[in-house]
């Protein structure tokens, strides 16, 4: 052997410190098995990691298809706010357009401040149309805007069940006829 191969031979041994090695001792370190504890041990780890990956991702989809349900639930009612917003202000001008009307016939004047009382019912049943009109909008819905009624079973009590009756015993309360004159309340 020349001084390479001594040196090839002594890198290959195994390092032990005060330990001589031998060929024996080699083979039956690699053919010796693992402790299987330890093995087991790395199995239950492994699939409880398995385990809590799949229900973090379960919860996640879960989470999602939640927040998509909600974000919908939201656009529409916003929707529902912008109609409701619109007719709460086409109340108004139609009250104050009736107002006008009213208080130009007394006067027997058929015009004041250059509007004629005609022009006025006019104009009023105009704004009655499109209440009407927004307001099978918004209990009815109309295109991407879903209907309210059937929506929620409060909101369909509210909606639709009278909140004003006067009973025939009761009709000097003059408390319950100023609450049942109201505008809100006058939509039958």
């Amino acid at each position: 052997m020349t001084v390479d191969g001594v040196f090839k031979e002594e890198a290959a041994q195994i390092l032990t410190k005060g330990v001589e090695q031998n060929s024996s001792d080699e083979k039956a370190l690699e053919g010796e098995p693992r402790d299987r504890k330890v093995d087991h041990l790395m199995a239950i780890v492994g699939v409880i990691i398995l385990l809590f990956c799949v229900l973090a991702g379960v919860a996640m989809i879960m989470m999602i298809r939640d927040v998509s349900d909600f974000n919908g639930k939201f656009e529409n009612l916003s929707q529902w706010i912008y109609y409701c917003s619109l007719l709460k202000a086409q109340s108004t001008e139609i009250f104050l357009s009736l107002l006008h009307a009213i208080f130009l016939v007394p006067t027997g004047r058929r015009t004041i401040t250059c509007v004629e009382i005609d022009t006025e019912v006019a104009r009023t049943q105009k704004l009655i149309e499109r209440m009407s009109e927004g307001l099978s909008y918004f209990l009815e819905g109309k295109d991407e805007v879903p209907a309210i009624l059937g929506e929620n079973e409060h909101m369909d009590v509210m909606l639709t069940q009278p909140s004003c009756i006067i009973l025939q015993e009761n009709s000097s309360d003059w408390h319950q006829l100023y609450q049942c004159a109201a505008i809100s309340n006058q939509s039958d």
